[in-house]
């Protein structure tokens, strides 16, 4: 009997398939962090998700009503993204 093999990858680029919010809330909450200002709850966070990590991040300065330069922005993003791949399925469950 010959059994082939096959390799498979998954994506989930719109959260469809895995609920990949929780690591994107810790994602932005570390970077809020680095910055010495409090999390936004998760909750909150759910709701600013969407058009990317600088997105995500100026919803959760605007949250806690902090204005930055683009250019520390740019670095935040940079953190953020850099953040989140290293812990990108920390929390992140696959939706039944």
């Amino acid at each position: 009997m010959t059994h082939k093999s096959s390799a498979r990858l998954l994506f989930d680029l719109d959260g469809t398939l895995a609920d990949t919010a929780p690591d994107l809330c810790a994602a932005m909450n570390y970077v809020l962090s680095t910055k010495g200002l409090e999390p936004v709850p998760n909750d909150i966070v759910r709701g600013m998700i969407g058009g990317g990590a600088r997105m995500i991040l100026k919803r959760g300065l605007a949250y806690r009503d902090v204005s930055i330069s683009e250019a520390e922005l740019d670095k935040d993003v940079e953190d953020f993204v850099a953040w989140y791949m290293e812990n990108i399925d920390t929390h992140t469950k696959i939706f039944p």
